[in-house]
């Protein structure tokens, strides 16, 4: 049973939503929030109940689309066809749509296994598969300090801090001037924004690292967000802890699918 996620508004979407039901038919079941769109006698159910009756998910839109797939799927294959902008991990295209889908249903695919974080505050937690984010909530500088593993590791003042996967290395990492790791491999990154001094630089840091961070602002409360999502709204002075999960995230990966040099080649026009 294939799982359907769309983002409503992607160009594209309801010829892809009817092309997925003429090929799998009873076989796809489609998030409810598609209702309007999807096609006359598809099947429809919650999203958050997808995980329980689809054994892989498909995810119709761009990169927020597939991270949103793949936290419903909880650890299922997820196979991500781009209808939006860049889409490093959505790196199917629409004319592979009809193939891509019956692969899912014939098991014609391997699962490509990716690590998540998980983020600490008191007795709360969140899993993300690409970052974990520290902002101010209103344009001002924050004060923050990282300890690894008890021992201290740096201070610095700036806009926030990116704790990066692999897999989410090529996103907001990478934007704020972060390295690219290859996916596989068992690290996390950390990378400050906009520190106010020229030699605080992002560092890679092995994945038993647990990081204890410190951050405070001038008054003012800061957002701490999983893969763009708000997960807690910190005081003007707070810590939260942030580690590698043990829950991991499965893309699907096919015969046909490009390599990740290849994806980063095309997709940042390096010739």
């Amino acid at each position: 049973m294939i799982g359907v996620i769309g983002r409503k508004g992607s160009r594209g979407l309801e010829e892809a939503l009817e092309l997925v039901h003429s090929v799998a038919g009873d076989r796809a079941l489609f998030s409810s929030d598609l209702a309007d769109l999807v096609p006359p006698g598809a099947r429809l159910e919650g999203p958050e109940n997808l995980s329980s009756l689809a054994s892989v998910f498909l995810s119709l839109g761009g990169d927020g689309t597939l991270l949103e797939a793949a936290r419903y799927a909880k650890g299922r294959p997820v196979a991500g066809v781009n209808l939006g902008f860049l889409g490093f991990l959505a790196f199917y295209h629409l004319a592979e749509l009809e193939q891509l889908t019956r692969a899912l249903l014939e098991g014609d695919y391997v699962s490509e296994e990716r690590s998540c974080l998980e983020v600490l505050k008191g007795d709360k937690s969140d899993v993300a598969l690409n970052d974990i984010t520290l902002l101010a909530t209103m344009a001002r500088m924050l004060t923050i300090e990282v300890w690894r593993d008890s021992d201290f590791l740096l201070r610095y003042r700036g806009d926030g801090l990116i704790v990066s996967t692999p897999t989410g290395s090529t996103a907001y990492n990478l934007a704020a001037g972060g390295p690219i790791l290859y996916p596989s491999l068992e690290a996390m990154v950390l990378t400050p924004i906009c520190a106010h001094s020229l030699t605080v630089r992002p560092i890679v840091l092995p994945s038993d690292t647990v990081l204890e961070i410190k951050a405070e602002s001038r008054g003012e409360r800061m957002l701490l967000s999983a893969d763009g999502r708000e997960s807690f709204l910190l005081e003007h002075s707070d810590s939260f802890r942030v580690r590698m999960s043990s829950q991991k995230a499965r893309f699907v990966r096919t015969s046909w699918a490009p390599d990740f040099f290849s994806v980063l080649r095309k997709k940042l026009e390096w010739g």
